[in-house]
């Protein structure tokens, strides 16, 4: 398993601090693997302020949330953010509790929890517009889908898509994930 290179290929703008969080599903064929190297990670990335945590595992599979931990608590702290997660069910005062809670959403749950947005860093007005059009009626699609500003929606695609190119191209070369991540 190889799970830097994932990394590097799904949450290189949060590692470069452009995005709050990425998702990434990634095999494995013990939970006591996926379970180390998730702790390798932290350990060597938590002072950067880029902490992960599996939200979901199942069938050999877990899906691992990738995040700046300073930059989620802004954004749980943000009263439209508050508003949307406590109308989903959520009472938290920590962000780790907020992150239980959205891992218990994606395990019991039956519909995707699409607050999930909110702990990726989309604009909360396309969190809260995609669950009140059920992913419908979008202006654009892209790496979320967008129902506000489309200008800055499509600069901050490309951004993103510039920083994963980047990365990919310089992880190749050598550089490790603690030189691709940026500090606090």
């Amino acid at each position: 398993m190889c799970i830097e290179r994932q990394v590097i290929e799904y949450c290189s703008p949060t590692l470069a601090r452009l995005k709050t969080g990425s998702l990434f599903n990634c095999r494995y064929d013990s939970e006591n693997e996926i379970a180390a190297a998730v702790c390798e990670l932290n350990m060597r990335l938590n002072k950067k302020d880029v902490y992960f945590t599996i939200l979901r595992k199942e069938k050999g599979r877990a899906l691992i949330y990738v995040y700046r931990k300073s930059r989620l608590d802004e954004a749980l702290k943000e009263s439209e953010a508050c508003k949307l997660l406590k109308s989903c069910g959520y009472c938290f005062t920590e962000s780790s509790e907020a992150i239980e809670m959205l891992s218990k959403q994606l395990t019991n749950k039956a519909d995707f929890p699409h607050e999930i947005g909110v702990f990726l860093g989309y604009p909360i007005c396309d969190v809260i517009e995609f669950i009140r059009n059920k992913g419908q009626n979008a202006k654009l699609t892209g790496c979320w889908k967008v129902y506000g500003n489309v200008a800055d929606a499509r600069l901050r695609f490309s951004r993103f898509k510039k920083c994963t190119d980047t990365y990919i191209r310089l992880w190749e070369m050598g550089r490790g994930i603690e030189k691709l991540t940026v500090g606090i």
